[in-house]
């Protein structure tokens, strides 16, 4: 799945410990949770869905990539890991229980809570991620100096020269 994914299977199998996989997603005791587990697969989408859902406002106008960056930001995938352990844990909600009373809120809370940062954090993604440069600060027209001019005609100026000159 992490063709069309910000996370890869390494990352995933990373986020949750052994037994914690297994107990969300296991079926009939096969003891192991297969890359292509469709319970996962399912979960893993739907976070996957979340976060690009929330990239549009980012992407503005020009619309989402409708290709895979080459390299993901890991904002992106902390992301997509976050609502994939809240939409595992949704899975079992005697598991998140366990846990705390209230553990499957605070997990869409925080999936939330930092997908909410990122996009505060980032503006705008420009076409090709390179910023259009600063326009200059005088871009032509007239410019009028409205300030107070001061001339200095000093008795102790040796050479004789005033600085009254034109302005």
């Amino acid at each position: 799945m992490s063709a069309s994914t910000y996370a890869t299977i390494e990352q995933v199998r990373a986020e949750f410990p052994r037994q914690t996989l297994l107990s969300l997603f296991q079926h009939e005791n096969e003891g192991a949770i297969a890359d292509a587990n469709p319970s996962l697969l399912l979960c893993w989408g739907k976070a996957h869905s979340e976060v690009t859902s929330n990239l549009q406002p980012i992407y503005g106008q020009g619309g989402l990539p409708s290709e895979q960056p080459a390299s993901v930001s890991m904002l992106l995938v902390d992301a997509e890991l976050a609502y994939l352990r809240f939409f595992a844990y949704s899975r079992k909600p005697e598991l998140a229980a366990k846990i705390g009373e209230n553990y499957l809120k605070d997990l869409w809370k925080f999936a939330e809570g930092r997908m909410d940062r990122i996009k505060a954090a980032v503006q705008e993604i420009a076409v090709n991620d390179n910023p259009p440069p600063d326009s200059p600060a005088n871009v032509g027209g007239v410019t009028f100096d409205r300030g107070p001019k001061m001339s200095v005609d000093s008795c102790n100026n040796p050479s004789g020269r005033s600085n009254t000159g034109d302005y």
